[in-house]
């Protein structure tokens, strides 16, 4: 199983950004895409890797981690959604805007903490995982002290 994980991968990128298929030019499915291959991909390989079975449980465990991908994905689109829209690529950006992408950024980031909490609460991860949590903490209260300029940023960037 480990050695089908790469290829998987190799045969995603392909899909994402070689025509015919290019999914990166799909608004929602270039920001999936993004989450099932550098969240859940990684996650099911490192999982593999040091010996666990492949199963629905793993599956759901990646999600939270393929959620907040899925958000940084949609803030780094924001940049180019104006080069991407000259150049016929209907991103999420694209489609959205960039106000609405860095909201579904937002509400990405907010759902994949909140099932990793819900996933530590329910027993699923080792109580350990709270540490994670604790760089998050920083990174919010950054977030909020930089927000203007961090948001001012993505909105006008290649205006």
């Amino acid at each position: 199983m480990k050695h089908i994980i790469p290829i998987i991968g190799i045969l995603v990128g392909i899909a994402y950004s070689v025509p015919p298929l290019r999914l990166k030019r799909i608004p929602f499915v270039d920001t999936f895409i993004n989450g099932i291959a550098y969240g859940v991909l990684p996650f099911i390989a490192g999982w593999v890797i040091f010996g666990g079975a492949l199963s629905t449980h793993v599956l759901v465990l990646a999600l939270p981690v393929a959620l907040i991908i899925a958000s940084g994905h949609c803030l780094l689109t924001t940049p180019d959604a104006e080069i991407d829209e000259l150049h016929n690529q209907a991103t999420t950006a694209v489609y959205l805007g960039k106000e609405k992408t860095a909201t579904m950024s937002f509400i990405l980031m907010i759902m994949g903490g909140a099932l990793m909490l819900v996933y530590l609460l329910a027993g699923l991860l080792p109580m350990l995982t709270f540490l994670a949590f604790l760089p998050a903490i920083i990174e919010i209260e950054i977030y909020f002290s930089i927000r203007g300029r961090a948001l001012k940023w993505a909105l006008t960037t290649s205006s």
